[in-house]
């Protein structure tokens, strides 16, 4: 919820809802943003 953590979506420049970040071990390594279909999302995180 970036209404709520605000300084988390800042920190990673998130600007559009939804997105989402892989991080490995906090180094990000995948964005996605915008809806995506549940295809759309196994493949992304694959």
């Amino acid at each position: 919820d970036i209404d709520i953590h605000g300084d988390i979506a800042q920190e990673y420049g998130i600007r559009s809802v939804p997105t989402l970040v892989m991080l490995d071990e906090n180094t990000e390594v995948k964005r996605l943003i915008g809806s995506k279909t549940v295809n759309q999302l196994q493949e992304w995180a694959q």
